[in-house]
């Protein structure tokens, strides 16, 4: 599946009313077009983006990554779906794939329809070679993996935190809506 095909696919859905039923059906093709274990691999360590990085995915049981992708799976989920419903405000220019050593980049460009609000450029990324493309990583300002790593090594790495911390916040979303800059 290409990108435009899957925009295509998601905004399709997106003209319904809102509602429990559509925001499930979203959640079902993100989770089609989204590799979430990849994405919380990276958003963990694995591969470290910078010398002198920390593996915490590494450190990880395999119980614990499991719980861990399903509420990345879940946070994250929660946020895009909200991002989508404006998606119909913009018209959307999807660039083709442009291959680099570690990943293929989809450039997408959106403007709003009405108003001045400002053009978003966004990069979406997904491992080359693999087909249907599957989104593993996205920058629309900073690198989604990288901020999310600095932050998660934070909480990881401070001994009044760890991974009980990491996985409240995760977990709870009010307390992640009201404070964690994603």
């Amino acid at each position: 599946v290409t990108v435009r095909a899957a925009y295509a696919e998601l905004t399709g859905v997106l003209y319904a009313p809102p509602s429990n039923a559509r925001d499930q059906e979203v959640a079902l093709l993100l989770a089609r077009y989204v590799d979430f274990e990849e994405m919380t691999r990276r958003f963990f360590g694995e591969p470290c983006q910078k010398p002198g990085c920390i593996d915490h995915w590494a450190e990880l049981t395999i119980p614990q990554r499991i719980e861990v992708e399903g509420l990345v799976q879940t946070s994250l989920t929660e946020i895009w779906i909200r991002q989508l419903n404006h998606a119909l405000d913009y018209d959307v220019d999807i660039q083709s794939a442009v291959s680099h050593r570690l990943d293929a980049r989809v450039h997408v460009t959106a403007r709003p329809k009405v108003g001045s609000a400002p053009t978003e450029q966004i990069d979406l990324f997904f491992v080359p070679g693999r087909t249907p493309y599957r989104l593993v990583d996205e920058r629309s300002g900073g690198l989604l993996s990288a901020k999310r790593n600095k932050l998660y090594d934070q909480w990881l790495k401070n001994p009044d935190q760890g991974l009980p911390y990491l996985l409240a916040r995760l977990g709870k979303r009010e307390a992640r809506e009201a404070s964690v800059p994603f």
